[in-house]
């Protein structure tokens, strides 16, 4: 059981990821990948889940918020790290107490089918690229559910960002604006909004490498 894991070098392996007691009863990690390997990684869960979120640079709380409020849920919601990379959270153990953890992570497209059935408590499982599966306490309706909100969200993932455009430099609306100190300014406008893109002449790079 590797003591540490790069994550950034393995997320677009990553298929799932969910939590599990060892034969010590520790609270451990198993990350399943789409070549079908598992890796067994002592750690928490939703540390993983941290630690993927910071590999993308986004904050958790803000994404629960923004897409919770999309599909009218407050919890469990399907969280958009990335365009390619929603994970979806289920059910997958009872937990011991109550900080331990009880939810595991599919990434969106990595799910290739649903099972109505499983292992020891699973109501159901999920069969992911590779050939693994991901055991689940949840109904299977609610899984197609919690499956159907990942992918409305990533729907309105691309539609917010797809809206977002640079106009070009012919546009009236982006013009130059000479600001004091020969700084030219350009105001460039995605979603609704105008960002200031500032662009220094050439003549004051040089200067300024001379002093």
């Amino acid at each position: 059981m590797p003591k540490k894991i790069d994550l950034s070098g393995i997320w677009r392996s990553v298929a799932g990821f969910y939590p599990y007691y060892d034969e010590n009863g520790g609270n451990c990690t198993r990350i399943l990948l789409d070549d079908g390997r598992e890796i067994s990684y002592v750690r928490k869960t939703k540390s993983i889940l941290k630690g993927l979120a910071e590999i993308f640079a986004v904050d958790l709380i803000s994404l629960r918020r923004r897409y919770g409020s999309i599909v009218g849920k407050k919890n469990c919601i399907p969280l958009p790290l990335h365009g390619e990379f929603i994970v979806v959270p289920l059910k997958v153990r009872r937990t011991l107490s109550k900080d331990q953890g009880a939810l595991g992570y599919v990434v969106l497209n990595k799910v290739v089918d649903c099972i109505e059935e499983g292992e020891g408590e699973a109501r159901c499982s999920l069969k992911l690229v590779g050939g693994t599966f991901f055991p689940c306490m949840e109904k299977i309706i609610t899984v197609k559910n919690r499956l159907r909100d990942a992918q409305f969200i990533k729907e309105e993932y691309y539609r917010f960002f797809s809206s977002c455009s640079l106009k070009n430099g012919s546009d009236e609306s982006q013009r130059g604006i000479l600001s004091p100190g020969g700084l030219v300014v350009y105001h460039l406008h995605c979603c609704s909004k105008d960002y200031p893109l500032v662009r220094v002449e050439q003549d004051l790079v040089k200067d300024w490498k001379k002093e």
